[in-house]
């Protein structure tokens, strides 16, 4: 399992790197138009403030729709976690996993705002033990998986509140 991780790891990686590459300069820091400013600006207004839910273009489908994988991906390795929490490579590959989402948000600016939700989300998860860390997490990327799906799918137009996520 740890190598079968890894691997999937990488190659997700790379395909987000080669797209990131074939658009920007690779490893460059991240520059926003005032066009990407204003759509990031309505993923935080449909995330927070119950605003209407931006329409999403091809580019941002496909990147919700590797930012699901990824967090997919997460999922699976909280699961072989709980199965056998003496798995010491899981933490490893979940931090190159949040890497990768990183990349996402880079890579399609508009969803900058929500890959910097995601990591606020688990930078609010508490200390605790490492089953309570990893329960937490758990919850983080089931709660991100809704969340993009929500914004990928056409048919809702109404904004998400905190209280109404998962």
């Amino acid at each position: 399992p740890e190598s079968i991780g890894c691997f999937m790891v990488r190659e997700i990686e790379d395909q987000v790197r080669y797209e990131w590459a074939g658009s920007q300069n690779p490893g460059a820091e991240a520059e926003f138009s005032p066009e990407d400013l204003l759509g990031q600006w309505e993923v935080i207004r449909w995330l927070y403030f119950q605003g209407p839910k931006p329409s999403v273009s091809d580019d941002e489908r496909k990147g919700l729709g590797q930012f699901i994988e990824v967090c997919e991906i997460a999922l699976q390795q909280t699961e072989a976690f709980f199965k056998d929490s003496r798995k010491t490579e899981i933490p490893g590959i979940l931090d190159r996993l949040d890497q990768v989402i990183g990349l996402i948000g880079e890579r399609v600016p508009r969803l900058k705002s929500l890959t910097d939700d995601f990591y606020c989300e688990k930078a609010n998860i508490p200390p605790g033990s490492r089953e309570e860390v990893f329960y937490q997490t758990d919850i983080c990327y089931r709660t991100m998986i809704a969340v993009a799906q929500s914004l990928k799918n056409q048919s809702q137009s109404k904004g998400l509140a905190n209280d109404n996520r998962i």
